[in-house]
């Protein structure tokens, strides 16, 4: 079975997603990491064929691991913590709105989806990524959910974001996601649509959990 959830950043798919997946025995991948290896990558690139030579030339990889999240590497390295930083909060929307990027992520993403039964979260992973998904389920939020959610992420990892630069920072990537010319944020036209505003991470994981029974039948 393959389920796949989008949503924007900060709805809750990846922990939600992982959670599920654990439920499941399922393995998960959180397809925005991959981008982030990828803008880490770029990191000293700038402009937008720097950044393609950048990326052509690193091997980014997800690694299944069954009930738990897929291991993300960098030219072999696990690059963990790194990926969550700020340089590369600011930098991933641009980058992975580059079709080459793209296409070199999309690759390595259907092959993670071959490798078994699967979770997979991202952006565009019922319109582009798996688009025969058995379940896809579309997560949301409002913006000032979303940015409370991201900020508190920021404070785990010691980034001393304030919610306003951070809430900020998450309209500006909503907006380049949902416009660009590849693969934008929408969902898939048979996605389930879950809002989580009000729901605690057990209630969606549960309500989603319902949904893949559900497909089973």
């Amino acid at each position: 079975m393959k389920i796949a959830i989008d949503g924007p950043a900060g709805s809750g798919k990846s922990t939600a997603g992982w959670k599920l997946a654990e439920r499941l025995g399922f393995s998960f991948l959180d397809t925005g990491l991959m981008y982030r290896a990828a803008a880490l990558a770029a990191a000293r690139a700038l402009t937008r064929q720097a950044v393609i030579q950048a990326v052509g030339r690193a091997r980014i990889e997800a690694l299944p691991r069954a009930g738990a999240p897929a291991a993300i590497t960098l030219d072999g390295e696990n690059i963990g913590a790194a990926l969550h930083s700020a340089d590369v909060d600011r930098r991933v929307s641009y980058v992975s709105a580059i079709a080459e990027v793209r296409a070199s992520m999309v690759e390595a993403q259907r092959r993670f989806g071959r490798s078994g039964r699967v979770v997979m979260a991202g952006r565009d992973i019922g319109t582009v990524v798996m688009p025969n998904a058995d379940l896809k389920i579309f997560l949301t939020a409002s913006e000032e959910t979303r940015a409370e959610r991201r900020h508190r992420e920021r404070d785990c990892i010691g980034e001393n974001a304030g919610y306003e630069e951070v809430l900020d920072e998450l309209r500006r990537r909503d907006n380049i996601d949902s416009s660009r010319r590849e693969a934008p944020l929408v969902p898939a036209r048979d996605a389930r649509i879950l809002s989580t505003d009000h729901m605690t991470l057990e209630q969606v994981v549960e309500s989603m959990a319902l949904l893949a029974e559900e497909a089973q039948r």
